[in-house]
């Protein structure tokens, strides 16, 4: 009886770790524990000088598929592209679902060609990849932010926001690509500095708001319109 009652509370302590440790839909890990992995490659990679390789993976046309097949479908597809990313890692690299339709991978013994030949892989498979769904037969693909860790790195927060921007950087170059990260990314700073001159652009509008008529919303509807404008024009 004694026996039977640890082995319950060994149980369900473990379900309660990978609960707090996982994504419910797909079993992959969740942001929490991937960031916490992230800072421990950190700290790996200024102890030992170990090379690691983050991927921010984006699906490109996951809105498609929840419009025209349902969250359900949508569920599908999350758990058929985490088991695909699974697949292309490795014993010791952590697959992780960091957002919505938004994957990371943590490669470890990584070198800087060795992480790129891996996402364009990745990115070209998923481009092959052809979600059914009854009479739906659709095409998904992802942009895929690539970031190296090396000594300049102190914190996941900052490596993640890296790869985040690498990922848009990727989008905005035309989808189903790579874009590596690197801190003197002309295509990175531009997009900060459109993003910098939007946000300034809608505080002096709002503030504007205050001595003049109309709503925040429109003010701030008006200033998105302008933003999207600039970045037609440039």
């Amino acid at each position: 009886m004694v026996f039977r009652d640890v082995s319950e509370r060994v149980r369900l302590h473990r379900e309660m770790i990978y609960r707090a440790t996982h994504d419910a839909l797909t079993g992959a890990l969740n942001r929490d524990e991937f960031e916490r992995r992230v800072q421990m490659a950190v700290r790996t990679t200024h102890a030992c000088g170990t090379h690691y390789a983050l991927m921010y993976i984006d699906l490109d046309r996951f809105k498609l598929v929840n419009d025209a097949g349902g969250h359900a479908a949508g569920d599908r597809l999350l758990k058929q592209v985490a088991g695909l990313i699974t697949r292309h890692s490795r014993p010791g690299d952590t697959v992780a679902r960091v957002g919505g339709d938004e994957f990371g991978l943590l490669i470890e013994q990584c070198a800087a060609d060795d992480g790129m030949k891996m996402a364009q892989r990745i990115c070209e498979e998923l481009d092959a990849f052809r979600f059914r769904e009854g009479d739906l037969y659709l095409h998904v693909g992802a942009s895929i932010g690539l970031v190296m860790l090396d000594l300049s790195w102190v914190s996941a927060e900052n490596i993640l926001r890296a790869a985040d921007s690498a990922c848009y950087a990727a989008k905005a170059a035309g989808r189903n690509r790579v874009h590596l990260y690197t801190a003197t990314d002309e295509l990175i700073e531009s997009q900060h500095e459109d993003m910098q001159w939007a946000r300034r652009l809608e505080m002096a509008l709002d503030n504007l708001s205050s001595h003049c008529c109309g709503s925040k919303s429109a003010h701030s509807s008006r200033a998105r319109t302008l933003y999207m404008a600039r970045c037609c024009c440039d």
